[in-house]
């Protein structure tokens, strides 16, 4: 019975991601930057956004980014070569939110009336989760209590696309007439609504409601998918990543076991060692969720999906 289920689980989500990987072609068939510097220089802090800022670039722009992949931004030291970056920029896209203070800290140091800053954090003006509460208990703070991990919910990442867009478009001269940038915005605007439209058919389905994980980097997402966030094994040994005593390890496998968690989730850019054992303690699945991925954020979001569905017990129906 088991098995069955677990096959029609994860024959949904084959169904869910072809769609998914189906409104990646369409963009693919939009006009792309072309190669060649033309002057403009455009840096990037994280990964997610590089997927918005590649996609939109205009012709022969140059994009730096910040944090690599592989990396995590918490406590992320800038170098020297990096600051200058960042201090010579045209344009600086970033989370904002207390996300990255030493980028804050450049631009501050070093004010351009010429350079343009893009906040993904702008998004939040006109939505309901300005005001969702923010249980981010890492040991770094976050401006007006929010929480920064804005690019996990695909509603805010096409309105971000849609703002990133409109900046560029003004930047490149583009602004005050449809173009390029405007038609491969929109299209990267349709990408994030068939994303958004896959996570609600395919969360829907699950049994179980409830995320369990290293780093509470979820809260916009469980907003918007109907999901609860109980990260019990995040700051045991005080952070990311840290270890956890014995005590805390069998707190975190009662809270499990009580809450009837189907699954463990790590991340890619964290130590896992006291999540693997909870998790074994427990007798739940170890399976990753990665909030930061290489660049291609549509790609990163249909694993995450993959992996919310399996771990959260979903079904073909």
């Amino acid at each position: 019975m088991a098995s069955r289920a677990r096959k029609r689980s994860l024959g949904w989500v084959g169904v869910a991601l072809g769609v998914l990987m189906a409104a990646s072609c369409k963009r693919a068939a939009t006009p792309a930057p072309a190669t060649g510097h033309t002057g403009l220089t455009i840096v990037v802090t994280i990964p997610p956004l590089m997927w918005a800022v590649e996609g939109l670039a205009p012709q022969g722009a140059e994009v730096n980014l910040i944090v690599p992949p592989g990396a995590s931004p918490h406590g992320f030291e800038l170098t020297p070569s990096q600051s200058a970056l960042i201090v010579g920029a045209d344009l600086v896209v970033m989370v904002g939110l207390g996300m990255e203070p030493q980028v804050e800290a450049a631009l501050a140091a070093h004010a351009a009336d010429r350079r343009r800053v893009v906040r993904f954090e702008d998004v939040l003006r006109d939505d309901e989760h300005l005001d969702a509460p923010h249980d981010h208990d890492d040991g770094h703070e976050h401006v007006h209590g929010g929480d920064p991990h804005m690019w996990l919910d695909p509603v805010l990442m096409g309105r971000f696309v849609e703002m990133l867009g409109e900046e560029i478009r003004s930047v490149s001269g583009e602004s005050g007439r449809p173009g390029d940038i405007s038609i491969r915005a929109g299209a990267m605007q349709g990408e994030c609504a068939a994303i958004d439209s896959a996570y609600r058919e395919g969360l829907a389905r699950c049994v179980s409601k409830t995320i369990v994980a290293q780093h509470n980097a979820y809260p916009y997402l469980a907003h918007r998918y109907g999901l609860r966030v109980e990260s019990v094994i995040h700051g045991a040994g005080g952070g990311h990543g840290g270890e956890a005593s014995p005590g805390e390890i069998a707190s975190a496998v009662r809270a499990i076991k009580e809450s009837g968690v189907r699954a463990v989730f790590v991340e890619r850019q964290m130590q896992d060692g006291s999540a693997r054992r909870v998790a074994e303690a427990a007798g739940v699945e170890v399976l990753v969720l990665d909030p930061l991925g290489d660049g291609d954020w549509p790609e990163m979001m249909r694993e995450n999906l993959g992996a919310l569905v399996e771990g959260l017990g979903g079904s073909g129906g």
